[in-house]
């Protein structure tokens, strides 16, 4: 069986120590997703990079937008003299 291109027996395993009430988060929601709790744990940890990045763009589109309004702001208070 492969899982997203390696060989199941080519990926090291990982223990992973974690509190009881968690454990019974996470396996519920494998249940829900239909996914065992080895890939509801690695699509979570995936999904937590993708969201990173998405994160790291959004603050800096949002540091340009405030650069422009400095920029936007001046030009009108230099037009109202």
């Amino acid at each position: 069986m492969k899982t997203g291109g390696e060989k199941i027996g080519n990926i090291a395993p990982f223990g992973l120590r974690m509190l009881p009430p968690l454990r019974a988060q996470l396996t519920a929601a494998a249940e829900e997703s239909g996914r065992s709790l080895n890939a509801e744990i690695v699509s979570r940890l995936e999904a937590s990079f993708k969201h990173s990045a998405v994160d790291e763009r959004i603050e800096r589109l949002l540091e340009a937008f405030e650069k422009q309004q400095k920029v936007i702001d001046k030009l009108l208070g230099e037009r109202k003299r």
